[in-house]
């Protein structure tokens, strides 16, 4: 049962006899104070989970599930009907290892049953039990990390936040179709790794591309069944609940309408925010920033629109652009205007198949215009080659 991963939330506790408005998160959520929430109808579950053994000079994170929720149900729904349950907290396992079993357990089990979970580590690094959830689906899944660095470094001791990539990488059996990575900053990042990455056909997206042009993350994102966000990606004059501070990275609107942009992705079935730390956290700033950016993953899942175009091509034009060695076949939603690029397939790679419409932007569909293939394309063929 689920239930036996987790423990209930003490809301009185929390807020010592704060009295709350009927339309406040307080009084919508199905929180987990005595009885286990039923989930028939539930949409989205948040689960907390105090374990920072992979933490890296970042000691303090387990306690910042419970300062999310003292922001997060303050917050009031939005304009209509949501299902939502907190499910409480997933306690430090005997072992670092038994604390991934039971994310891997807990989010598997939601999984199956469609109930999207959102995760509030935490250490990074428990990116990798959410990304274990999908083990028993049987399907290759996109991940996308969201974070100043990249977590690949040598010589790191195990479990670690700085290394934590390489396990989902190598993990047997293979099941990981696409990595991208978002928000990284040069200068904490090996140009090596870059190099290891670029020769995988993965996608890194450093902080300076994307800050004066946020909306190519939507793009990013929409193909991603994982989504990871680490709050040092957010600069610390907006996120100073962290022990590696940079003065660099998204501010907190680029920050919610990232985590919006996973919400709307018809793709993304799990969202989790790692590495606040309420001891560095002047006033709470990250952890009601933190709510926010849940708010708004909710308000985009609650916003899909659900025009995949493997499902249905009748609500989307199709456009043709002839190059030298290509022909680029791209599709323009109709109900959304978000467009989506064909990229032909090996048939001895069916499990593949999901992959073969690619997210893409306007700015893909211009530079086939002016007779170049676009990077996203040139990825995509070369794993599904």
């Amino acid at each position: 049962m689920l239930s036996d991963f987790l423990s209930p939330i003490d809301v009185e506790q929390l807020f010592d006899g704060e009295t709350f408005a009927k339309s406040q998160l307080r009084n919508i959520i199905s929180i987990y104070e005595n009885d286990f929430p039923e989930l028939e109808g539930i949409k989205i579950a948040i689960i907390g989970v105090q374990e920072e053994a992979g933490a890296r000079n970042n000691e303090g994170t387990k306690h910042a599930p419970d300062h999310v929720r003292k922001a997060l149900y303050r917050l009031y729904r939005p304009d209509y009907a949501i299902s939502i349950a907190d499910l409480g907290n997933i306690k430090a396992g005997n072992t670092y290892q038994d604390t991934l079993y039971a994310i891997k357990s807990v989010c598997g089990k939601l999984l199956y049953n469609q109930v999207i979970p959102i995760i509030i580590g935490g250490s990074h690094d428990l990116t990798y039990g959410q990304f274990l959830a999908y083990e028993e689906i049987n399907e290759t899944v996109n991940v996308t990390t969201v974070d100043e660095q990249i977590n690949i470094k040598e010589n790191e001791e195990k479990p670690s936040s700085d290394n934590f990539l390489l396990d989902m990488f190598l993990h047997e059996p293979n099941y990981l179709f696409n990595f991208s990575q978002i928000g990284h900053q040069s200068y904490f990042v090996d140009p090596e790794t870059l190099h290891a990455l670029e020769k995988l056909h993965f996608d890194c997206y450093r902080v300076g591309m994307l800050n004066h042009n946020i909306e190519e993350v939507e793009a990013i994102i929409r193909d991603s069944d994982v989504v990871s966000f680490d709050v040092s990606a957010i600069k610390a004059s907006e996120a100073p609940g962290h022990a590696r501070l940079t003065p660099n990275g998204f501010d907190g609107e680029q920050a919610c309408r990232i985590a919006r942009y996973a919400g709307i992705s018809d793709k993304t079935s799990s969202f989790g925010i790692y590495e606040i730390n309420p001891l560095f956290d002047d006033k709470g700033l990250t952890s009601v920033l933190a709510a926010q950016m849940i708010w708004y993953f909710v308000d985009g899942y609650y916003n899909r629109v659900n025009d995949i175009p493997q499902m249905d091509k009748s609500s989307f034009i199709k456009y043709m652009v002839d190059l030298e060695e290509h022909g680029l076949t791209f599709w323009k939603s109709q109900k959304s205007d978000r467009w989506w690029m064909e990229v032909p397939f090996n048939i001895a790679k069916e499990k593949f198949k999901r992959h073969h419409l690619v997210s893409c932007s306007y700015s893909d569909y211009e530079t086939a215009m002016q007779g170049d293939v676009p990077d996203r394309w040139i990825k995509a063929y070369d794993k599904l080659s």
